[in-house]
């Protein structure tokens, strides 16, 4: 398991999901300008949102293999948004991959807390889970994320070389190798 403190940067730490942070994420997630560049709605149960907590909180694997993983982001005490990532079961070409998600609330824009969150993220999946290639998709008008993807050292590449079928057409696919892959991994 992550040992949160590992992850503490000055004001910014990312925590499992769970059930004891749920209430407070529900919370960050209800100003709409959150959702402009996702798929997601705005959460309106807060109940069912307190079960998903409970059932993602131990960083689940799925039936086929995945791991899926979410992370409360935390700045200057309050809980401000969300990091996640998949890796999946199947290595290609000798990599282990991960995409990779976050959502902040407005009030933590531009301020790098979201810099800071997906930085340890990133850092948990190559050095905790041995992930070595991660990607994201982001939707072509999110010209923050965008930014933030580039300054994480993700290069865009063609969609096409995309594995994964979990994209939309108005998405733009970024890149990154975490670890190189010898010849005898792959």
């Amino acid at each position: 398991m992550i040992d949160p403190i590992a992850l503490t940067a000055p004001e910014v730490l990312i925590r499992p999901f769970c059930a004891e942070t749920a209430d407070a994420l529900f919370d960050a997630m209800q100003d709409p300008r959150c959702h402009t560049h996702t798929f997601d709605p705005i959460p309106t149960d807060r109940e069912r949102w307190r079960l998903d907590a409970e059932a993602n909180s131990d960083f689940a694997k799925l039936p086929n293999g995945e791991r899926w993983l979410n992370w409360t982001v935390h700045w200057q005490g309050d809980v401000v948004g969300y990091v996640q990532a998949t890796i999946y079961a199947n290595p290609r070409d000798g990599y282990v991959d991960g995409d990779f998600a976050y959502v902040l609330n407005p009030h933590a824009w531009g301020k790098g807390v979201g810099y800071a969150a997906t930085q340890k993220l990133l850092h948990a999946l190559e050095h905790e889970f041995d992930v070595t290639r991660v990607w994201v998709t982001i939707r072509y008008t999110n010209l923050q994320s965008l930014a933030l993807a580039q300054r994480l050292g993700l290069r865009f590449v063609h969609a096409a070389l995309y594995p994964y079928d979990n994209y939309e057409p108005t998405d733009l696919v970024l890149m990154r190798e975490l670890k190189a892959i010898t010849p005898e991994a792959q």
